[in-house]
């Protein structure tokens, strides 16, 4: 798999990565952005998930961008604060997905 670190929304990947929050929010402007961008059918898409804990991860496809499918990632909650251990859980759980799904390169946020 090759995974690249920049430009998400452009990156020529089979799958772009995003950062949420638990109850499926965008944590930073990047990710809302990120999703803006792929469109209202990804946003309806994801909603019908409902919850998802910390360190969850769900794929969907990617609308209007130019990837495939969204791997999105939950790093915190209204009541857990986004922390290196959450970031970690949820980039390892987002990889395995990405690998179950044998996606042949993934665009990953900065997590800094």
């Amino acid at each position: 798999m090759r995974v690249g670190f920049e430009g998400l929304a452009e990156f020529d990947a089979e799958a772009v990565m995003r950062a949420i929050r638990s109850d499926l929010r965008p944590v930073n402007a990047a990710s809302r952005d990120l999703l803006s961008a792929a469109g209202e059918d990804v946003e309806a898409r994801l909603e019908k998930v409902g919850v998802i804990p910390i360190g969850g991860a769900v794929i969907t496809p990617a609308g209007a961008l130019p990837s495939t499918f969204m791997v999105h990632v939950v790093v915190m909650s209204d009541t857990d604060p986004r922390t290196p251990a959450t970031i970690s859980k949820a980039l390892q759980n987002g990889l395995r997905r990405a690998s179950d799904w044998e996606l042949p390169s993934l665009a990953v946020p900065r997590w800094g």
